[in-house]
């Protein structure tokens, strides 16, 4: 058997690195190519098997964030184990919370490590080169040059209609418009906004992307 691991943030998961691919992959594709079919199908499996285990335990987590004074800034790794057997077939072996870092016995692993804990950091704020907080007053001009309300504006045609500006529930898609959310909203999507800048390495597995970007080599 294969085995596999997965380190997932809430609803973040980091992307295969080179290591961990260089660990499955070889034998994950010989296998694919034998059967034509797509390798990269493997950890669509894994990563889905994810997001509908942290959806399904979403009240836990909620209820774990509620003892903290912020509900903003709350996260918590945690490590999905996977097996495959000889046909392929996703199997989840165990999910361990706060999971424990062994020593590295390599470079590429010393590599796998560091690169993990910097997105982490760097996608929950604990480490950023512009630090911006909640509760700062004289830090707007810092923040809105990273993340301003133009990057969380939407449907500017249906928002500068009559309709929508009378009344934001006149139709659901006046809801988003610039003058329609709270002001907590708003801060939620600012926010949102700037932990996509701020991913690295890491993607959001839930909600999923509205469209499917295919990336092609040029070389």
């Amino acid at each position: 058997m294969n085995f596999v691991e997965v380190m997932c943030l809430l609803l973040h998961v980091i992307r295969p690195p080179h290591f961990a691919r260089r660990l499955c992959t070889s034998s994950i594709e010989a296998a694919e190519r034998e059967r034509a079919k797509d390798p990269s199908l493997v950890w669509e499996v894994i990563q889905k098997a994810i997001a509908e285990i942290l959806v399904m335990k979403e009240q836990h987590l909620v209820a774990a964030g509620e003892h903290y004074p912020s509900q903003n800034n709350f996260f918590e790794m945690m490590r999905f184990e996977f097996i495959l057997d000889e046909f392929l077939k996703v199997y989840l072996l165990k999910v361990k919370r706060t999971p424990e870092f062994d020593s590295a016995k390599s470079a590429e692993e010393l590599l796998l490590y560091e690169q993990l804990l910097y997105n982490l950091f760097s996608l929950t704020g604990v480490l950023r080169k512009l630090v911006v907080t909640d509760n700062s007053r004289d830090n707007t001009d810092e923040r809105d040059m990273i993340t301003s309300h133009k990057h969380i504006s939407v449907f500017a045609k249906v928002c500068r209609s009559s309709s929508c500006k009378e009344n934001c529930h006149t139709k659901e898609v006046c809801e988003p418009c610039k003058f329609c959310p709270s002001k907590t909203i708003k801060e939620h999507l600012l926010r949102a906004h700037t932990e996509f800048l701020y991913r690295g390495d890491f993607k959001r597995l839930f909600p999923p992307p509205m469209f499917k970007i295919e990336v092609r080599s040029i070389v």
